[in-house]
């Protein structure tokens, strides 16, 4: 027989993980109401008798998940087939005998997967659920079930979780529960992992409410010695009373009273001993009578899983520690993604395994394997292939410098609600593109290849080394912010030293570059006059014209020796095309990025600024939504209890991970366990070199200097640096300058020749070793060292 009562199954039955859990439940005297479970079986024989399983096998292999409207139309295609479909006579009068059986006028009408309710994967909220069913459209409800097993959903979930076997589908038809208070509860807090701690949320009425989003439960937080630590109680102004919503009065009262939650709490307790691990239970009361109407694994407690899918993917090398707000963060999903990159570039190179988990950035060396594979293709196929690249990229700068121009002189304060939302759509979208750029750089390809033609070109390491040290610089032909401030802050250090007035130039200079200092972080700052007169006055007594002049003649001679390389070798044209590209994207490399950082400062100071004025929500929380999350606060004008509860998990920390393409976000504690956890065995490296005292990195700018060690972690840290002490960080930003025009040499953990430290090194004369790994490990704050960049060596000096 196919068809059971809960009483009655075992575990041979193919009843799905619902069935099977209420069934277990049952037999052990929990106060389940009764039901019967309509077997996968009849399911696999519905699809059987009308012929369409292979045909819908065959569609599923189809489906892509990284294609949304693809997913959707395969799922529409299955569905239409299977409401063609006809439920035999016998399998519906069984149906409805045994709904008489249950003798109950309405029943609750479920679908149980027969890989759901597992400890891996859950199908939580996947699948379909029908309250009130009655024997009018009981069938109509059991097919409706068979259906959602191949929802857009549902088919996302599969195919994400590896399950695209045969999954049948079981049906569970139930007593339906007048729930006059229902809601769900946990047998450990899935925030923070307290597996001492109860949490159990609570509503009005049936619990549909909370699943829909409807409306915000009370939370209650009870340990497991039977104490209620902590209460939240929230105003509930609709609740679901059979299939109506009906307005609440006192809303604002406590669900269910505190006897009730410790009776529903030694319940729960009961349910995990039973089952031996954590788990999940929707629950109702009806005349005082508590009622369990699920349960299944607290799939949301992943870390662990999470660790070890991590763990399993690779060898994760560390590459930096930076970071930004979660608006921000957001963005650089969106800028890894295939299909936004393929519109934008018309090629992709998308992101497959990457981690950063608050601020600590990971990858894999085989991703860079899979970059050079795809773009060995495309360069192959055109040899004008990286010309046409950078092309899109200026093009994208040319683009957004325009609507930083634009939005300079735009009265925000007049446009309407749905005017201000397209403003913002215009933004985010530009914001989009201009991020793409800095997730795709060919910058490490062009190297490792160019290094391999001139190896097969039998060029000797020395004309190799020399080739590499004259191409690997900024070309002048159109400044970059980042260097050229320093610049100008110099030319007004030497007006200020001819007694001229500086007022009008400082005032000139913040506008043009005070925007530099952070504008991706969390605090909205920016460099003032205050910081400017400061550095001008720690340049007074040097000597200024020499700086200036060495600074433009770096420049001249980088162009100079550019060209004379061309000329003394004979090289191929494959060689010129990938020394054009290297000289062109370590220019874009820098470029790109201040123009993207530019844009988004300007759109904070602009439209975050007058969606700030017409909602309540502050720009230190605005910064941490995404960008449907602030769409949705312009449309109510508010924030809503459940973005703000979501926030300050998010400020606590975020974590985002990539692994096969596939982008998973966690918040708040578990994004800091995963984090450390992390840390422990991969933020690590194997010592290079017997002597500690010893560090090697690779030599950015030439030179000799010996000091005392600053290491700067944040911009605060710029602060402490004293003329003649060397910097030492994982990287150095832009907003690090006040402490760079003072310092006697750089040393960084991360980077090459073209990062930011570099750069500036060669401007300002200073030695410079970057690559170093851990530098900012092995040198303390304070410590004599002698960095000498002409062997890519610092030592430390008792």
């Amino acid at each position: 027989m196919d068809i059971k009562f809960f009483k009655d199954i075992d575990e041979n039955d193919i009843v799905g993980g619902k069935g099977a859990n209420l069934a277990k439940m049952l037999q052990h005297r929990f106060n389940v109401p009764n039901g019967f479970v309509i077997g996968a079986n009849i399911f696999n024989n519905y699809l059987d008798e009308n012929n369409v399983k292979n045909n819908i096998n065959k569609i599923i292999q189809e489906c892509d998940i990284n294609d949304e409207k693809k997913t959707e139309y395969i799922s529409n295609q299955i569905i239409s087939i299977l409401k063609n479909c006809n439920i035999s006579n016998s399998i519906q009068n069984e149906i409805i005998e045994n709904y008489k059986i249950l003798n109950s006028k309405e029943v609750a009408v479920r679908s149980s997967a027969t890989s759901e309710d597992g400890k891996n994967h859950a199908w939580a909220g996947q699948l379909e659920t029908f309250l009130n069913a009655d024997e009018s459209n009981i069938i109509d409800a059991v097919k409706k079930c068979w259906c959602s097993i191949f929802s857009p959903r549902a088919l996302f979930y599969r195919i994400k979780n590896n399950d695209i076997s045969d999954i049948a589908v079981a049906v569970v038809v139930q007593k339906m529960v007048q729930s006059n208070i229902s809601g769900i509860a946990f047998s450990t807090n899935p925030t923070n992992n307290n597996t001492n701690q109860i949490v159990i949320e609570s509503v009005l009425g049936l619990g549909e409410a909370i699943v829909s989003g409807k409306v915000s439960p009370d939370t209650y937080i009870i340990d497991k010695n039977n104490n209620i630590i902590n209460k939240e109680i929230k105003n509930q102004k609709i609740k679901l009373v059979n299939s109506e919503w009906l307005v609440v009065e006192n809303g604002n009262s406590q669900k269910l009273n505190d006897d009730k939650i410790l009776e529903l709490a030694n319940t729960i307790k009961e349910i995990e001993n039973f089952y031996g691990f954590p788990i999940d239970v929707e629950w109702g009361i009806e005349n005082d009578i508590i009622y369990i109407l699920q349960c299944r694994p607290i799939t949301t407690i992943k870390e662990d899983k999470l660790i070890n899918k991590i763990k399993n993917a690779g060898d994760w090398k560390f590459y930096v520690s930076r970071k930004f707000n979660w608006f921000v963060e957001n963005t650089e999903i969106y800028s890894t993604l295939e299909n936004i990159q393929k519109e934008v570039l018309g090629f992709e190179l998308a992101v497959q395994n990457y981690l950063c988990l608050n601020g600590d950035e990971y990858s894999l060396d085989t991703d860079f394997d899979i970059l050079c594979e795809k773009l060995d293709r495309l360069f192959n196929a055109d040899v004008n292939f990286f010309d046409k690249f950078a092309k899109i990229e200026m093009d994208i700068v040319d683009e957004v410098n325009k609507y930083i121009d634009y939005l300079k002189d735009k009265n925000l304060s007049q446009l309407d609600s749905n005017e201000l939302i397209n403003e913002f759509k215009r933004f985010n979208n530009l914001y989009i593109k201009s991020f793409i750029a800095g997730m795709t750089r060919p910058e490490d390809y062009l190297t490792k290849t160019l290094e391999e033609e001139l190896i097969n070109q039998k060029y000797n390491k020395n004309d190799i080394d020399n080739i590499f040290a004259k191409i690997s610089t900024c070309p002048n032909e159109i400044p970059l912010s980042y260097s050229e401030e320093p610049l100008d802050l110099l030319k007004i250090a030497l007006e200020s030293k001819n007694k001229n007035n500086i007022d009008e130039l400082i005032v000139k200079h913040i506008e043009k570059y005070a925007w530099i200092k952070g504008p991706l972080e969390f605090e909205d700052t920016c460099f003032t006059k205050e910081d400017y007169l400061e550095r001008l006055n720690n340049l007074a007594n040097d000597t200024i014209e020499e700086k200036i002049e060495n600074i433009l003649q770096v420049r001249k001679n980088n162009d100079i020796k550019y060209i004379s390389i061309l000329k003394q070798y004979s090289l191929s044209t494959k060689i010129l095309k990938l020394i054009e590209a290297i000289r062109k994207f370590i220019f874009l490399r820098t470029y790109t990025t201040e123009y993207s950082d530019k844009l988004f400062y300007a759109g904070r100071h602009t439209i975050f600024k007058e969606i700030t004025k017409r909602t309540n929500v502050i720009d230190s929380d605005l910064i941490m939504l995404t960008d449907k999350e602030i769409l949705d606060i312009i449309n109510s004008g508010t924030m809503s209890p459940e973005i703000t509860s979501i926030l300050e998990d998010r400020k606590k920390g975020f974590a985002m991970i990539w692994i096969d393409g596939i982008v998973t976000t966690v918040f708040g504690d578990e994004s800091i366990d995963i984090q450390n956890e992390i840390a422990k065995e991969f933020k690590t490296t194997d010592d290079t070199y017997d002597n500690e005292d010893i560090i090697i990195g690779d030599i950015a700018n030439k030179g000799k200097a010996k000091g005392i060690a600053k290491i700067l972690t944040s911009y605060n840290d710029v602060y402490k640096v004293q003329k003649g002490d060397i910097i030492v960080a994982t990287m150095t930003t832009p907003d690090y300058i006040f402490a760079m025009e003072k310092a006697a040499g750089f040393i960084t953990d991360e980077g090459g020749i073209t990062c930011h430290a570099a750069i500036l090194s060669r401007e300002f004369n200073v030695p410079c070793i970057v690559g170093t790994i851990d530098a900012t490990k092995k040198i303390k704050d304070g410590d004599l060292i002698e960095i000498d960049a002409y062997n890519g060596k610092i030592y430390k000096i008792k």
